[in-house]
């Protein structure tokens, strides 16, 4: 019978210095760091999606509204407002249902976002988004609209927009970032917290007019005015969540702001 001899060598295994561990840590995080840029630019523009899809569908719940009442989700007092606040030289008497009575520290010295005359001043009426999502979603009671029970302005009572239900109301306390989605208060926010801004052609001339949006607009067209066409124009700050009247759109914080229309 073969005998096979099994020679085991005494010469112990190899390991990783610390050199070489260091080596490929390091290598391993340039990799990561190559990566990391690109991960976070496909995830921003996934949320950019995301937020002009809602913008849409936003859009197409006020076309619905209006196809089946022939008016504008808005209160008399928006539609009476926008009548004594006629646009200069835009041709329309629209309302823009922006910040108003929201809580919004991002915008800084920006103030608030409002329907205007001239100068961003306050026209007598104001309103954020709720109002809209009160009519638009047949909800009986808001605080932003009270006007609204007995279902004035959705007698049918017909559920035109089903939002995402946001998981509390508004803005955490201590924080500036509020939670996407429709909150308790009725406020419609964007995928980074921040409320949704609704300009509506309520001069029934399918011509929007959104003073905010023409101010950053001019600084890249000078003497030419955004009018963006259709029954409603719908906007949001974006990732950066503040905006800069003092520049043009595209520019610095206002880079990502995102528009229905675009």
């Amino acid at each position: 019978m073969l005998r096979r001899s099994i020679s085991i060598s005494n010469r112990p295994l190899r390991a990783f210095t610390l050199i070489e561990l260091l080596v490929v840590i390091a290598i391993i995080a340039v990799l990561a760091s190559m990566l990391l840029p690109a991960i976070s630019q496909a995830k921003l523009q996934a949320q950019r999606k995301v937020c002009q899809a809602d913008e849409v569908n936003l859009v197409g719940a006020i076309n619905q509204y209006f196809a089946t009442y022939s008016r504008l989700p808005a209160s008399s007092d928006a539609v009476n407002s926008a009548a004594a606040q006629a646009t200069t030289g835009a041709n329309s008497n629209d309302f823009t249902f922006g910040t108003y009575n929201v809580n919004v520290p991002a915008l800084g010295l920006q103030g608030q976002i409002l329907t205007i005359g001239s100068g961003h001043k306050n026209s007598g009426y104001q309103a954020n988004n709720s109002e809209v999502m009160a009519i638009l979603r047949d909800d009986n009671f808001t605080p932003e609209i009270s006007n609204n029970l007995a279902h004035i302005y959705n007698p049918q009572q017909t559920v035109f927009y089903s939002p995402k239900m946001a998981s509390t109301n508004g803005f955490a306390k201590g924080s500036a970032l509020g939670n996407p989605g429709l909150g308790t208060d009725e406020i419609l926010r964007d995928v980074w917290g921040m409320p949704y801004i609704i300009t509506m052609d309520l001069g029934y001339d399918d011509r929007c007019y959104d003073d905010t949006l023409q101010t950053m607009y001019a600084w890249n067209h000078p003497g030419q005015t955004l009018i963006t066409s259709g029954k409603a124009v719908v906007w949001s700050f974006g990732p950066s969540r503040i905006i800069n009247r003092g520049v043009g759109l595209g520019v610095s914080s206002n880079k990502y702001v995102v528009i229905s229309s675009q």
